[in-house]
C-alpha cells in the first residue's frame, strides 16, 4: 500500500520577507521507492484581513471585526497592469527561481529560471478551464460578465445561506498552494525513484517568496452594476421598509429587491460575517456585519413586524433577506427606511488591511511499494542560457548559441532578469516580436521568416509539446487575467514564447536567431535559452 509522507524545508520557518528563500529536501538513502510524479511541495497559506473599525449598529454582539474576501497573488515587480498584479499564474512553479535535485551518484537536474521556463511552457498545456478549476493553485478565476462578481478563493468558506435562528459565521481559513515536482523538474515525471539505488537524494529551490502579494477583493460599486439583467446598484438595493406598527420597530433586516436564482457569492455578493455600508433615502449610514442570510417564506413576521406589515408581506415570499448584527435604523410609527442600499465596506485601499502568514513549507513525498524500480532512468532535462542585449527600437536580434547533443528542442523566452512573462502586461505594445528565423548548424529550418502566430509558428508549438510529451491544450498564446471575460479589453495579455523543434545529434549543433520587433519597438534587453535534450542516470 503507497503512503504519504511530510518533509519538512531544513532551513526551517520561512516568510515573504526575501531573506529566507532558499528551501532543501531531503529524501534519506535506503527510505524506499517514490513516486516523483505524485509528490510536490506544499506552502501551507492564511489570508488572514484584519480590519477594527467600528461599526454602527445597536445591540450586535459580533463585534468589529468582519469577514473578508482575502486573495494570494503571485505579484511581479515589473510589467504590471495598472498596479493591480492579478494575472493568473499557468502554473504555482513561478514561486520557483532556481532549482536542483542531486543525488548519491552526482547532479540530476539544474535549471535556472525555473519561473520563466513552466510559465510559458504550460500556457500551451493548461486550457482555460483548467486554470479556473485548480483547487490547489495561488489564485483561482472564472469567467465573469463584469469586473464587479466576487471570485470566491480558497482563503475563505463562504457562507451565503444559513438559518435565521442558528446562522454559520464565515470564516477565513489556510489553504494548501501545491507544486508539483513534475512542473518543477523533468525527472519528476518518474514514478519510481529508488533510493537504494540512488542514495540520499537533495532537492535545492530558491524561491520567489518575497513576491507572494496578499489582498482583499473590495470591488468599487458606485459607478457600475452589480447584476446586468437585475440592474442593481451597489450590493443590492432593498425594499423599502415603512412601519405602520402602531410603535418603534428597530430594523434588522433588509430584503433584496430582485430574487437571486442563485445564492452564491459569485451571483448574490453576500456572506455572513461581511461588513458592508448601509444607507437609505433618509440619510442613514451605517458599518454593520450580516448575520444571518435566509430567503423569505412570505408566512412570517421579520424583526417586529407582524405577517401583513412593513416588509413581511406575502408578495415578497422567495426574496433573499439580510439580517445584521444589531439594527442599523429604529423606524417610528409612520416613518420609513426609503429604498435602503447594501455597499461595500471601503477601507480607502482594500489591499491596507491584507495581511498574510506562510505557516508551512514542506515536501509531499507519495512512497510506493512497488518493486523492480528501474536501475537506470533515462529522461529529458533543460540546459538553460541567459544573454542580455542592447534594447534599440526597432532593432533586429541577432545571435548565435551551441545546443548540446541529443537536443530536440528549444524554447526563446524573452523576459526580464526578474520576471516570467515574456512581454508586456499591457498588451505587450513596446516588446512584441513580429517574426524570426532561425538556423541549425547554418541551415535554416524554413525557407521564410517565420510570422508570429502563423500556422508554421504553431506547427512549431505542436512538435515542441509533443517532445516535452504534453498534449497541447491552448493556442491562445495569452496569459489570463483574474475576473477575465473575452469582451473585457485586459482580459488576456500576449506572450511571445519561440519555440523550435530541432533534428537529434549525436554531437553539439550551432543554433541561430533572427528576431525581428513589431515596428516601432523594441525587444526586451534579456533573453533565455532553454535546450531540451535526453539524459540518463
Amino acid at each position: 500500500m503507497d503512503s504519504i509522507i511530510r518533509i519538512n524545508s531544513e532551513a526551517g520557518n520561512h516568510d515573504f520577507s526575501g531573506n529566507k528563500n532558499l528551501v532543501d529536501f531531503t529524501l534519506p538513502a535506503n527510505s524506499g521507492v517514490y513516486n516523483l510524479k505524485e509528490s510536490y511541495v506544499a506552502l501551507t497559506l492564511l489570508a488572514d484581513p484584519t480590519n477594527t473599525g467600528a461599526v454602527g449598529t445597536t445591540g450586535g454582539t459580533l463585534g468589529n471585526e468582519g469577514v473578508f474576501s482575502p486573495f494570494m497573488n503571485y505579484a511581479e515587480p515589473v510589467d504590471r497592469i495598472n498596479g493591480s498584479n492579478l494575472i493568473v499564474p499557468p502554473t504555482s512553479a513561478v514561486l520557483v527561481k532556481n532549482a536542483q535535485m542531486v543525488c548519491a551518484k552526482g547532479q540530476v537536474e539544474a535549471i535556472r529560471r525555473v519561473d520563466c521556463l513552466r510559465a510559458n511552457e504550460y500556457l500551451y498545456v493548461r486550457d482555460e478551464q483548467a486554470l479556473q478549476c485548480n483547487p490547489t493553485s495561488l489564485l483561482t478565476t472564472h469567467e465573469a460578465s463584469n469586473l464587479i462578481c466576487e471570485v470566491p478563493q480558497p482563503y475563505v468558506e463562504m457562507v451565503s445561506l444559513t438559518s435565521k435562528t442558528n446562522p454559520v459565521r464565515s470564516r477565513h481559513v489556510s489553504h494548501e498552494v501545491r507544486i508539483p515536482l513534475n512542473e518543477i523538474f523533468n525527472i519528476g515525471k518518474e514514478e519510481q525513484w529508488d533510493t537504494a539505488v540512488y542514495g540520499a537524494t537533495k532537492i535545492h529551490l530558491e524561491m520567489r517568496l518575497n513576491n507572494i502579494s496578499p489582498g482583499v477583493s473590495n470591488p468599487q460599486t458606485n459607478n457600475t452594476r452589480f447584476r446586468g439583467v437585475a440592474q442593481e446598484p451597489f450590493l443590492g438595493a432593498c425594499e423599502t421598509n415603512t412601519n405602520a406598527s402602531g410603535g418603534t420597530v428597530n430594523a434588522f433586516s433588509l430584503m433584496l429587491k430582485n430574487k437571486f436564482t442563485q445564492i452564491s457569492p459569485a451571483a448574490a455578493p453576500f456572506w455572513t460575517g461581511k461588513k458592508v455600508q448601509i444607507s437609505d433615502g433618509e440619510g442613514a449610514s451605517v458599518v454593520a456585519i450580516i448575520k444571518s442570510i435566509y430567503v423569505y417564506d412570505g408566512k412570517t413576521g421579520i424583526d417586529g413586524y407582524t405577517l401583513g406589515q412593513g416588509i413581511a408581506v406575502e408578495a415578497n415570499a422567495g426574496k433573499m433577506v439580510v439580517e445584521l448584527d444589531g439594527h442599523y435604523k429604529a423606524i417610528a410609527h409612520g416613518a420609513a427606511s426609503t429604498d435602503p442600499l447594501i455597499g461595500s465596506y471601503t477601507t480607502g485601499d482594500a489591499t491596507g488591511i491584507a495581511t498574510s502568514t506562510l505557516q508551512k513549507l514542506e515536501l509531499v513525498a507519495k512512497k510506493s511499494n512497488e518493486g523492480g524500480a528501474p536501475k537506470m532512468i533515462q529522461y529529458g532535462k533543460f540546459e538553460m542560457e541567459e544573454d542580455s542585449f542592447p534594447v534599440v527600437t526597432n532593432a533586429v536580434f541577432n545571435r548565435y548559441y551551441m545546443i548540446p547533443p541529443m537536443c530536440d528542442s528549444v524554447l526563446v523566452l524573452l523576459a526580464d532578469n526578474q520576471t516570467y512573462c515574456t512581454t508586456s502586461y499591457n498588451g505587450a505594445v513596446d516588446s512584441a516580436i513580429d517574426r524570426y528565423r532561425v538556423t541549425i548548424d547554418n541551415k535554416e529550418i524554413c525557407d521564410r521568416d517565420i510570422q508570429m502566430k502563423s500556422q508554421i509558428h504553431y506547427d512549431n508549438a505542436i512538435k515542441v509539446m509533443n517532445n516535452l510529451g504534453h498534449d497541447l491544450e491552448n493556442l491562445h498564446e495569452t496569459y489570463l487575467q483574474w475576473n477575465f471575460g473575452d469582451s473585457t479589453p485586459v482580459a488576456r495579455h500576449r506572450a511571445d514564447v519561440i519555440l523550435i523543434p530541432v533534428p537529434m545529434s549525436p554531437n553539439a549543433q550551432k543554433l541561430g536567431l533572427e528576431i525581428t520587433p513589431e515596428a516601432g519597438n523594441a525587444l526586451k534587453g534579456h533573453v533565455i535559452i532553454a535546450k531540451h535534450h535526453m539524459a540518463q542516470i
